[in-house]
């Protein structure tokens, strides 16, 4: 009998000495203590011979403290004391066992889940089911559990599971990025405290490779959400007021979405961007005018205008963005896509048909509180170009066309025109990377990033649509796998109709639409708006008791954590009704907080304003060796959140003047 197949027999076998410990059958208990000692002698020696360097938490708790509770059990039978035999060999022994390599009872759940609410737990493996139906049934309705399969057939046997909305379920053998992508749409900064990452008993050890895999992608989706804090925490003051003074702009927009239902996926589409290379060919540029769909990203604006080449839009989306690259008068004529925290003066003077980028937060928020449904997250990559790129992918434009996107410096030029431009972290992470012509071009670690995502969402884009064609038309700069390299004039030749001449594409898919809100729901929107704005001053009331709470039920802990050190084990004592009590009011004021429509701006400035707290106590729950403690980082993390509130209310009703 294998290893697994000895821990189900041995917990049974407890299961009946408990039994018999209870109606004081003494004879026949100490009968079964017997039995049982022999048995563990090989269940023993196999479980010590399993690699440590695999071990994780659970069956390290198991191997430290199973000799020593057979000790204890030992000696309670000498003494003929059936309630303590009883007693280590169930808590000692048996739970220890089934922890590691059974599916979990649902009290164990509950110890590990003391706060059940808007949990994130990712499952690599499913079983049977029986500990995954135990999960949800515990699991608040705004939690999330992502089961990652590397056996889909089990899928097949628990069909009633995955009716629950809860539950995302990935096949691991069918979409490699299929994983990543959930991650990505699940997992942001601020939920990761409430996140929980475990391996259904045994699937870690039958599936190495896969559940290195799993670890993996969880860890890139942390360092992401580590690099987009970097750029939140830059933009945090200004990008937080923008929003707020967006909405009147956002009340006026089409959802980029929306120009799906034109015939924008039958066009070609030519990004420009502002890199070196770009004053190679941008006077090429004028052969597509009205044959292609010619999208301008935000820095290469001025240097089309200034050679009297108006694009059919341009993308902005960084709050920082120098307002210098919108001096020309003409600017405000040519349709925008633009992001909440686009500069608001731009925002302000502009009259052509703004687009929106990425609905989600607070407006999308909003919008959904005036019943229009919002479905617009697209995957924006970290710059303007990308997410220029982004949006064609997602509209399912089969032809584009890159210019001006180097990703490499000409000798000491950034961008055309010779302008030499610092990135966010400088020159740091300089290197050598292939060019398009073969030779080797130097790029920074911004660029380098931006190019990796490229090369990844071309990858991906194609499993769906092989169709796709992207055409690197830079003439210069890093060579972009996945892309067909060529001149800006061939390119034009090979996917651009010279019959179909408009003076602008975009003013006739617009045409086809109409705005995302109405007049009576624009007027809606910008109550909601006003409202949530009037009701700061109570949700920073709110945040302080919150933060009042979590410091006494912090400190009740870690006077329970000190007598466990004390007494040098990790289950002296159990928390307390009241401290139970107060958790609970704790959760209603974090929902009351959160079920406000402002909050999530609100929440991402604490985020930032706390990051380095927060980053702490993630890394000490880690390494924390009880589940008391881990409760206790949990609520440390909801102490800082909560005075992460406080700050950006204090923040809101002194600089934001509606």
């Amino acid at each position: 009998m294998d290893l697994y197949g000895m821990s189900h027999h041995i917990v049974g076998e407890i299961e009946k000495l408990a039994d018999c410990c209870e109606k004081h059958e003494k004879d026949e208990a100490l009968k079964r203590m017997a039995d049982l000692t022999g048995k563990l002698a090989p269940f023993f020696e196999k479980l010590f011979a399993l690699d440590e360097s695999k071990d994780d938490e659970v069956l390290r708790d198991l191997k430290e403290n199973a000799i020593p509770a057979m000790g204890e059990a030992l000696k309670a039978m000498e003494d003929g004391d059936l309630a303590r035999l009883s007693d280590v060999m169930v808590h000692g022994l048996k739970e220890r066992i089934e922890a590691a390599f059974s599916d979990r009872k649902p009290e164990g759940l509950r110890d590990r889940f003391k706060d059940t609410s808007a949990r994130i737990v990712i499952m690599f493996g499913s079983g049977d089911g029986l500990l995954l139906k135990e999960l949800l049934g515990i699991l608040d309705d705004r939690s999330k559990v992502i089961v990652c399969e590397p056996v889909p057939e089990m899928f097949k046997n628990n069909t009633k599971i995955l009716r629950d909305e809860r539950l995302i379920l990935i096949n691991m053998t069918e979409n490699s990025s299929e994983f990543y992508e959930a991650l990505i749409k699940t997992v942001d900064f601020y939920s990761l405290p409430r996140m929980d990452v475990c391996a259904h008993p045994g699937y870690d050890r039958a599936f190495p490779a896969e559940y290195a895999s799993f670890l993996k992608q969880i860890n890139d989706n942390r360092e992401r959400l580590l690099v987009n804090l970097n750029t939140m925490t830059r933009f945090r003051n200004e990008g937080t007021i923008h929003i707020l003074e967006n909405i009147e702009a956002i009340s006026k927009a089409y959802f980029v979405g929306d120009l799906k239902k034109t015939a924008v996926s039958g066009t070609t589409a030519i990004i420009v961007s502002a890199g070196p290379s770009l004053d190679k060919n941008i006077e090429d540029l004028r052969a597509a005018k009205g044959c292609a769909l010619i999208i301008a990203v935000d820095t290469a604006l001025k240097y089309m205008l200034a050679r009297d080449i108006v694009p059919d839009l341009f993308v902005t989306i960084d709050p920082d963005k120098p307002m210098e690259n919108f001096t020309d008068e003409r600017v405000s004529d040519i349709p925008v896509i633009f992001d909440e925290q686009t500069p608001s003066a731009l925002l302000r003077e502009h009259r052509a048909a703004k687009i929106l980028y990425n609905c989600r937060d607070y407006p999308k928020k909003l919008f959904e509180a005036c019943g229009i449904s919002v479905d617009a997250n697209i995957a924006s990559g970290g710059s303007v170009a990308t997410a220029a790129f982004a949006i064609c992918c997602d509209l399912g434009i089969k032809d584009i066309i890159l210019i001006g996107q180097d990703l490499a410096y000409t000798g000491e030029s950034t961008h055309a025109g010779g302008v030499v431009s610092a990135g966010v972290n400088g020159d740091i992470g300089t290197v050598m990377i292939e060019g398009i012509d073969g030779t080797k071009v130097r790029t920074r670690s911004d660029w380098l990033g931006y190019l990796r995502w490229f090369e990844h969402t071309i990858e991906l884009t194609r499993q769906e649509k092989p169709e796709m064609r992207v055409i690197d038309a830079t003439e210069g700069g890093a060579l972009i796998r996945g892309t067909e390299v060529m001149t800006l004039k061939e390119a034009i030749a090979q996917t651009c109709n010279p019959d179909r001449q408009e003076d602008s594409l975009l003013h006739g898919m617009l045409a086809k639409i109409t705005t995302a809100l109405d007049g009576e729901e624009k007027k809606k929107f910008i109550e909601l708006h006003n409202r949530e704005v009037a009701s700061l001053p109570e949700l920073k009331t709110d945040a302080e008791e919150g933060l009042r709470l979590s410091e006494e039920i912090g400190k009740s802990i870690k006077e329970l954590l000190a007598k466990q050190y004390k007494s040098g084990t990790t289950v002296a004592g159990v928390i307390s009704k009241e401290v139970k009590e107060l958790v609970t009011e704790m959760g209603k004021i974090r929902k009351r907080c959160e079920s406000r429509l402002i909050f999530p701006v609100i929440n991402n400035y604490a985020v930032t304003y706390e990051a380095d707290e927060i980053g702490r106590i993630l890394s000490e729950k880690a390494s924390a060796n009880s589940d008391t403690a881990k409760f206790f980082f949990d609520i440390e993390a909801s102490r800082v959140a909560f005075r992460g509130v406080v700050s950006a209310c204090e923040f809101l009703i002194k600089n934001y003047k509606p």
